[in-house]
């Protein structure tokens, strides 16, 4: 195998510009040529298509000694800054905040402790700064203690509707970067199983994704809230489940989809390493450095910059830090500024506080 290789090849490529990214895997395409690329919406320079398109010329092609059999192309996400809006904030607390402080059904009923969280969320809306809230804090649980999961996830499909904070022209349902789904739309057509795996409940994850991305629900893993039968009573793990019973959420959070966890899940629930991994953040690391890791196969990984101040709510300064450790890390980094000709897509402006 020419994998060892390749690795070097992407990191030199990592390093320098996208030409040095087309010469550098040029070596790795065959004669047998992948389906076009749909990257309309990226820059000429962007080094990721190219990445991409050479890698796919290798992996593809059953007369290269790297080829990867369909049942082996799989691809991990993350979810909220990576292939959708996660600015101002994160939808599932605007989702807590409206349910705590709006909604009819439970307002009168939020302890001073939720209600003190939700205002922090929509005061950090309202200034154009980060929530200094924690991801752990049981608020986030307990609001939705003794809920469904279809309750839940139609309060989840109903904010789908609501504009977002910050911008014009864009709903929750079409914030997504249409850059990314080009890039899914390219790796399904070359044979690919895509999986997302986000810190965000895993069935509000599954709703909000719905049918925007072509993703099923299986293939969705997310934060795990905890679970119990309607009968069922504090602390009995020996209760079997009645016809009579329903699902409710309970009060806990079983696994945070965070760091690590992205691993063992990835792991426990996939059952074979991805060849392909993008994230964006500290919580994504563990994961493409998994992927990246892999030795079976070519491996990339790819983090995404949030450095546009003119068109999303961009950080030069942490973006630049991330720019640096995704180069140390030999992951290819995607810049939503330089790389990216459109975010969300015509008709969409930053109208930040």
């Amino acid at each position: 195998m020419q994998m060892n290789k390749f690795a070097r090849e992407c990191r030199m490529a990592v390093l320098g510009t996208a030409c040095l990214v087309a010469v550098a895997l040029a070596g790795c395409q065959s004669q047998s040529a992948p389906p076009a690329a749909p990257f309309a919406s990226w820059t000429d320079s962007a080094a990721a298509p190219a990445a991409l398109v050479g890698y796919m010329g290798m992996v593809t092609d059953p007369a290269n000694p790297d080829f990867i059999p369909e049942a082996d192309r799989i691809a991990v996400f993350d979810m909220d800054g990576t292939l959708r809006c996660e600015t101002p904030t994160y939808i599932d607390l605007m989702i807590f905040a409206s349910w705590v402080l709006d909604h009819p059904a439970y307002k009168d009923r939020a302890t001073p402790h939720e209600r003190e969280v939700a205002l922090a969320i929509r005061h950090a809306v309202e200034t154009g700064t980060p929530p200094k809230t924690q991801p752990d804090d049981p608020a986030f649980t307990s609001v939705f203690e003794g809920m469904g999961i279809e309750q839940l996830q139609a309060l989840t499909r109903d904010y789908l509707g609501k504009p977002v904070p910050g911008y014009r022209g864009l709903d929750y349902r079409n914030a997504i970067y249409r850059p990314m789904l080009e890039l899914i739309d390219y790796l399904k057509a070359n044979k690919f199983t895509i999986y997302v795996i986000t810190g965000t409940n895993r069935f509000q994850a599954r709703t909000i994704i719905d049918d925007s991305l072509g993703v099923p629900p299986w293939q969705i893993i997310g934060t795990d809230p905890e679970l119990r039968a309607s009968g069922q009573a504090e602390g009995d793990r020996h209760y079997s489940f009645k016809r009579t019973d329903t699902l409710e959420l309970g009060d806990d959070t079983r696994v945070k989809m965070l760091r690590f966890n992205k691993v063992e899940h990835i792991v426990t629930e996939i059952g074979k390493r991805p060849v392909l991994a993008f994230g964006n953040s500290s919580g994504d690391d563990a994961m493409l450095d998994y992927v990246a890791s892999g030795e079976r196969y070519p491996a990339l990984s790819f983090t995404l910059l949030a450095d546009d101040t003119e068109r999303e709510y961009g950080n030069a300064d942490y973006a630049g830090k991330v720019r640096k450790k995704g180069e140390g890390h030999g992951w290819f980094t995607i810049s939503m500024r330089d790389d990216w000709k459109t975010i969300y897509g015509d008709g969409v402006t930053l109208d930040r506080p």
